[in-house]
């Protein structure tokens, strides 16, 4: 499978059968993807709420109570289930992990990026401490050790042309995502920083940056 080479993730792959097997993978767990039977139906009555009050208002003025509140209820369920699908799916196809001997491989079809060891510049272990207001959030969860224990567990990759991949895989609760890692600093033990260094740009960069995913700063 050829990837897109550290870009956006609208590249596409083609299939090469030269490809060899990974070394590991990494995806994410079980209780990942319990977490949608809660945020769809959220997303969902967020959505269909909203839509639901409209449409009632609009093309029946006037209709009884119980009419708008079964058009809460229609939009609210059919919010949750394309939230759910369209999640999952993406969810899918964007949270594979895969190290070769020779590159670690994010995503799967038209959403696979390759990064090359070859571009790696250096590795970083830790976040620095300013970090975007998404990681704070989601470090609340009690698996993930708040916001001290995701910037301890994620790795800053540098890499050539001033693109960076800050990589944690505790948030998607992938099984072997700490192995993933551990094999990752292995394989380029030359290049990981004994201390991590920001420079401002960095840091200022960092407030803005989305977890496993390459960017340009």
């Amino acid at each position: 499978m050829e990837c897109a080479v550290g870009t956006s993730s609208s590249e596409h792959c083609i299939m090469d059968t030269n490809l060899q097997n990974p070394i590991i993978t990494a995806k994410p767990g079980k209780s990942y993807w319990r977490q949608y039977f809660l945020v769809g139906p959220t997303a969902g009555a967020m959505v269909g709420t909203p839509f639901a009050a409209l449409y009632v208002r609009l093309f029946y003025p006037g209709a009884p109570e119980r009419v708008f509140w079964t058009a809460v209820l229609v939009c609210g369920a059919l919010g949750t289930l394309l939230v759910v699908m369209w999640g999952v799916r993406r969810d899918q196809r964007k949270l594979q992990y895969a190290l070769y001997g020779d590159r670690l491989v994010l995503g799967i079809g038209r959403d696979c990026v390759e990064v090359f060891f070859s571009e790696i510049e250096s590795i970083a272990l830790g976040l620095p401490r300013r970090v975007p207001l998404f990681v704070k959030l989601v470090s609340r969860d009690p698996r993930v050790k708040g916001v001290l224990g995701l910037r301890a567990n994620c790795l800053v990759v540098r890499m050539t042309n001033q693109r960076v991949l800050p990589l944690s895989l505790g948030l998607i609760r992938a099984p072997n995502g700490g192995e993933l890692l551990r094999h990752l600093l292995e394989l380029n033990k030359d290049k990981v920083q004994k201390t991590a260094v920001y420079t401002p740009e960095e840091e200022r960069a960092f407030s803005m940056l989305r977890l496993n995913k390459v960017t340009s700063y």
